[in-house]
């Protein structure tokens, strides 16, 4: 009998690859759709040693009103997951939660995924108002362009 349990097992595990599920795009009650961007390799982000490990999943909030046009954008902005490569480099790190609010435009969208430093794994969001936060154990860092970036749909230079 235990041989074969052991058979079954080990059949569900081959057919289900080796226990890992098929990455699926993560829903929840602040979402209304979302869209995977397939990871093959980890793309290293320009933060310390983090790799982006994971696909990015494309979350659209349905929590605020937002206008028509926001929607929109959101829903036509794609991204490049090769485009994270080192991008970081080439941001400004925001100071604080105020900074970021009076700085930056928000849009009901971002692009989530996994990053890691080969030890830990953190949530890293990409917004279209050229922001970047990666979720640390206990605090945010949030990157941002101040100059204009083909990838993201603004800039975030608002009242300097």
């Amino acid at each position: 009998m235990l041989v074969l349990i052991a058979l079954i097992s080990i059949s569900v595990t081959i057919l289900s690859g080796c226990g890992q599920a098929p990455p699926e795009a993560v829903k929840n009650s602040k979402t209304d759709s979302t869209e995977h961007i397939h990871s093959l390799d980890s793309v290293p982000i320009g933060y310390l040693n983090f790799k982006l490990i994971s696909d990015l999943t494309k979350k659209i909030s349905s929590n605020q009103k937002w206008d028509s046009a926001s929607i929109k954008e959101c829903q036509d902005w794609k991204i490049n997951r090769d485009s994270l490569k080192n991008i970081i480099r080439e941001m400004d790190i925001i100071k604080s939660p105020e900074e970021l609010h009076a700085r930056c435009y928000f849009y009901p969208c971002t692009y989530e995924g996994i990053v890691s430093d080969g030890v830990n794994e953190y949530v890293i969001n990409v917004a279209p108002s050229s922001q970047i936060t990666i979720e640390l154990e206990d605090t945010s860092i949030v990157y941002v362009f101040t100059k204009p970036n083909s990838m993201f749909l603004s800039v975030c230079d608002c009242c300097e």
